[in-house]
């Protein structure tokens, strides 16, 4: 528990900085963290040719639900992780729409994260 404590200091320090801006200001050391060589590839589905074609999300909205539940998923209250979201939701008169898909996000479940997307 101290080490998710920990972890939720450092992201309340961060403040509204997105996972790229955050990556971006990491340095690594040379040749990275992990040695590419010393990791496994396992295929846990068919691969890309079963993707549906017809179905994309862009990378940027991906980029977004993925920062936005994993502050849910540290604990931020939904309204506060999806707070920007929210804002534009209610510039383009769409508030209860949203407020029905963050009403859905319960964690990690694929139903909470279309709704997040």
């Amino acid at each position: 528990m101290a080490e998710l404590d920990k972890l939720m200091e450092l992201f309340s320090r961060m403040g509204g900085c997105s996972v790229t801006q955050r990556i971006k200001k990491v340095i690594q050391p040379r040749g990275g963290y992990i040695t590419p060589k010393n990791l496994t590839e396992i295929s846990i589905c068919e691969g890309i040719e079963a993707l549906n074609p017809d179905e994309a999300t862009h990378a940027g909205l991906v980029g977004l639900a993925v920062d936005y539940m994993t502050r849910f998923m540290l604990g931020a209250p939904a309204e506060e992780a999806f707070k920007i979201s929210m804002m534009g939701a209610k510039l383009i008169k769409e508030e209860m729409k949203a407020q029905k898909l963050m009403a859905g996000i319960q964690g990690l479940d694929k139903n909470s994260i279309v709704n997040a997307c």
